[in-house]
């Protein structure tokens, strides 16, 4: 079975954990971005449409109505970006800026984060790859992970394959990779505004696992035997993520859920559902800016379809 859409809706929807970083390494990214961004002058303009639509192709989206006293923004992101990809728009983050608090999937203010992120993506019980594939696929996944990336299979064979997919996004891509979501905390500190999680790292890591370790080994065997192709197919889906088409993006979800029953209500539907208490909350309260996942705002029990259904008005917002 063809698991390269499974690979793209962990991109976009499932992982917004930064897998791989220790504190030291987190704690100078941060203080790096906000180095970057002292001293820009906020110029461009916003352009608000009009009347909302289901299919305007933009990422970023403001909330109103119904008994909010205060917007809330919501953003989409890709987890996983190339720095020239990654760039926020100066607008972006004035919005951010503007705002009284940033909520992003995960709580990056939070100090335990990266102990609780290298513990969770670890195999249980002391357990590796070779206790649930045959020798032959474990000699597959060495020679794949050796040529895409120079790393022998016992290295690494400790980890959740899926957990591993994410640190390999680097070396397939060829750059080094940006989390848009640590640029939105960079952009939260700098502005002192607190930042919060709409989930924790444990909810995160659970998903992965309701998927059997063989057929996360199937995905990763995919993964890094094929790195030609999957390098293609990533950049159609980037194609569609740049240009804000939210409803191409949601269609690589329905073809991942159609290759793993159950997919979408893991790892989308459940999660937005329970996300909307938080929304409702804050909008009584102040404006609001959201980052999450961009394969969770499409789709009938996206975000911005759950947020109309409970009588919000949903808007686009174009960055010029």
């Amino acid at each position: 079975m063809n698991k390269t859409y499974f690979i793209f809706f962990v991109m976009i929807c499932a992982l917004a954990i930064p897998i791989g970083q220790n504190n030291t390494t987190m704690k100078n990214n941060v203080t790096h971005l906000v180095m970057s961004i002292a001293g820009l002058l906020f110029t461009a303009t916003i352009g608000f449409s009009q009347t909302a639509t289901d299919h305007a192709n933009t990422l970023f989206w403001k909330v109103t109505g119904k008994d909010a006293t205060k917007p809330a923004y919501i953003y989409g992101t890709f987890h996983m970006l190339c720095p020239e990809d990654a760039k926020l728009a100066d607008t972006l983050r004035q919005v951010v800026s503007s705002c009284s608090s940033v909520y992003l999937e995960l709580d990056f203010d939070d100090p335990k984060m990266p102990k609780e992120i290298q513990a969770g993506m670890m195999m249980k019980n002391g357990r590796t790859w070779k206790d649930f594939t045959a020798v032959a696929n474990y000699n597959r996944l060495d020679s794949g992970l050796k040529a895409l990336a120079g790393l022998p299979a016992d290295a690494v064979c400790s980890i959740q394959p899926i957990a591993l997919i994410s640190m390999l996004y680097a070396p397939l891509m060829q750059c080094q990779i940006v989390s848009v979501e640590s640029q939105f905390a960079q952009l939260a500190s700098e502005a002192q505004l607190p930042i919060h999680g709409l989930e924790s790292v444990a909810t995160q890591l659970a998903i992965f696992d309701q998927i059997p370790i063989q057929q996360q080994l199937e995905i990763l065997e995919e993964y890094v035997l094929d790195k030609n192709k999957m390098r293609a197919e990533t950049e159609e889906l980037l194609q569609a993520y740049l240009a804000g088409d939210i409803d191409r993006v949601y269609e690589f979800v329905k073809k991942a859920e159609m290759e793993m029953e159950g997919l979408e209500e893991i790892m989308l539907t459940h999660r937005n559902k329970t996300w909307m208490s938080t929304f409702e909350n804050n909008m009584k309260k102040a404006p609001t800016f959201y980052a999450v996942g961009a394969g969770h705002l499409g789709g009938e029990n996206g975000v911005l379809e759950l947020l109309k259904k409970m009588g919000y008005t949903v808007s686009p917002i174009f960055i010029h």
